[in-house]
């Protein structure tokens, strides 16, 4: 039995699509607008975004989101079914759009605090280090004391940072 594959819609795919309505539009025109409007995303290069587009458009092409017309040695074009405009209706719209800026948000913010951890983890194993250090060089114990005060700090800093970011996940979204 074969399993189904879901994919998590972008909120920008959805928000250009439906602005697409029933134009019909090409991959390349896809691309241009969603880079000019989102960006590249989570993607390195514009080649990237494409291919990111380009396995979207045929999922969607699968379920009968969209609908390919045929074109005889040109660029391929798609069009919205009215199945897709069910699924997300046109007054989602300003939904969907306000979902983005949260979402890109929430992302920046999850970033962040991976980032405030990582550091946080190295800070642990630099006080620890330096712990070990003036157990073995004893004599060296002003210079490393001094420095074990600056790590410590610096954890006591990022701590404060990953609380901080951690308090604003948990409050509740304004919607």
């Amino acid at each position: 039995m074969a399993k189904r594959q879901s994919m998590r819609l972008d909120p920008g795919l959805v928000t250009l699509l439906l602005e697409q309505q029933s134009e019909a539009f090409t991959m390349q025109s896809l691309v241009n607008l969603y880079a000019e409007k989102f960006g590249l995303g989570d993607n390195a290069s514009i080649s990237e975004l494409r291919k990111w587009l380009y396995r979207r458009v045929v999922y969607l092409v699968k379920r009968e989101f969209l609908v390919k017309l045929a074109q005889d040695g040109e660029a391929a074009e798609y069009q919205v079914t009215s199945l897709f405009k069910k699924a997300f209706p046109q007054d989602q719209l300003g939904y969907v759009a306000h979902d983005l800026a949260s979402s890109a948000q929430l992302d920046e913010l999850k970033h962040r605090l991976s980032q405030y951890h990582v550091d946080m983890l190295a800070c642990a194993g630099e006080c620890k280090e330096y712990q070990r250090l003036v157990t073995e060089f004893p004599q060296l114990r002003p210079e490393i004391e001094q420095l074990h005060q600056t790590a410590k700090d610096r954890s006591s800093e990022l701590l404060g940072q990953i609380r901080a970011i951690n308090n604003l996940l948990q409050q509740p979204s304004p919607n």
